[in-house]
């Protein structure tokens, strides 16, 4: 359950934009378990997104649409703490940021994976160094 009982609302504009975004998003409680019936949810689910994601097509198939594109879907939002890295840093500082960096990114799949319906993801294989360029 959100921890709010009404709706937040943010409103963010950029001059240099050129064009309009509307998101919306809303907190929901985590979707999870490996059970029949949580199967049964994530299919209903992704019918209703499929076909939301249809109309919403077909009504920027028409002569100047209401808007140019939108989507319809569940998402799951993470994010770690800052990560600063001085504009000065060269050799192995800036090797170990790009390390701390990249064990942060790491640890966020992590957790994505572990919240997600599906359960971790095997990395996949690293691709071959024969050939690579530096």
């Amino acid at each position: 359950r959100p921890p709010h009982a009404s709706p937040r609302i943010t409103i963010d504009t950029d001059p240099e934009l050129s064009a309009t975004t509307l998101r919306i998003y809303v907190k929901m409680p985590a979707a999870g378990g490996q059970t029949l019936a949580a199967y049964r949810d994530l299919l209903a689910e992704s019918l209703f997104a499929m076909m939301a994601n249809a109309r919403l097509f077909e009504r920027t198939q028409v002569a100047d649409p209401p808007f140019l594109g939108a989507w319809f879907g569940r998402g799951l939002f993470l994010w770690g703490a800052p990560i600063h890295v001085p504009p000065n840093a060269r050799g192995e500082a800036l090797e170990g940021a790009r390390r701390h960096l990249e064990e942060a990114l790491n640890d966020l799949t992590r957790q994505a994976d572990r919240r997600s319906r599906i359960g971790p993801v095997a990395p996949a294989a690293p691709a071959p160094s024969a050939g690579r360029r530096r």
